[in-house]
């Protein structure tokens, strides 16, 4: 004896179904949108706060080369001895550095280099547009 076994789906249960998949995915594009714009204002914000910590390294880099002497620029560094040490900023690895030790001023930066105008030195560097910043003069 054998007997065919059928599949038989009321129309009630596929609609059921079908509505259920329609809102599930509802569900999936709000969440999906939600995360999208969450991420595009915090991208926003994020440089927001890379600008405030560049003025605070700014001026902590102002404030050391105030109480420096013996200040030059040797190739791409900016050399200077601050309370009997000799220090000097450098870029490396998309950072600006401060050495003796290993203190980091400027992040996610592209590129840093530093002039001399006049008398005047100057820190230019780039992450997304190219800003340039006086140090001091002697």
């Amino acid at each position: 004896m054998n007997k065919k076994k059928t599949l038989k789906i009321s129309i009630n249960e596929l609609g059921f179904t079908m509505i259920e998949m329609l809102l599930s995915l509802w569900i999936v594009l709000c969440s999906v949108f939600l995360l999208a714009s969450t991420l595009l204002i915090l991208h926003k914000n994020d440089f927001k706060l890379y600008q405030e910590e560049d003025y605070a390294f700014i001026n902590q880099m102002r404030l050391l080369f105030a109480l420096s002497v013996d200040i030059h620029l040797e190739g791409d560094t900016l050399a200077f001895r601050y309370k009997e040490n000799d220090m000097h900023y450098e870029y490396y690895e998309n950072k600006l550095i401060l050495q003796e030790g290993y203190q980091v001023f400027l992040n996610d930066i592209k590129e840093a280099y530093f002039e001399k105008k006049d008398s005047c030195y100057y820190l230019t560097y780039r992450r997304k547009e190219k800003s340039t910043y006086l140090l001091g003069c002697e």
